[in-house]
């Protein structure tokens, strides 16, 4: 089951945010998806890098968008995706950032509240699971 992150609106603060802003992969959960909950607000398509970019240090796929491209001129909500670096040595903890568009049509950095980053943690260990 992939692990998912919903750009959502702050019911306090109205700033569009990601929930959850942390995400845990594992060695047998390794995709993550990133899915847009506010009507009107699109995927930036002109952010240098894409519109999800990790930090150095990630070794997993880049984020991808799962279907066709929306007509030129018409927002990018599709679902992103990506796969994680598969088992590694040692826990890891990775920066990411996400860049969307408002219905203002405004470049707005998406995360936690007062945060310039999110991160994803690779486990590399999965405790209590049935052993062959």
């Amino acid at each position: 089951m992939p692990q998912n992150v919903f750009i959502v609106q702050d019911p306090l603060s109205g700033d569009l945010v990601a929930d959850p802003y942390t995400v845990q992969i594992f060695r047998n959960d390794q995709q993550i998806c990133w899915k847009i909950l506010v009507p009107g607000v699109s995927w930036s398509r002109t952010h240098p890098g894409g519109p999800i970019q990790f930090y150095p240090g990630w070794m997993g796929s880049q984020p991808t968008p799962i279907g066709e491209d929306p007509p030129v001129g018409e927002p990018d909500s599709r679902v992103y995706k990506c796969d994680g670096p598969g088992a590694t040595e040692d826990p890891a903890s990775i920066q990411y950032g996400m860049f969307v568009v408002d219905p203002g049509g405004n470049e707005r950095h998406v995360g936690r509240a007062l945060s310039t980053a999110e991160q994803i943690y690779v486990d590399p260990d999965v405790w209590n699971q049935p052993q062959p």
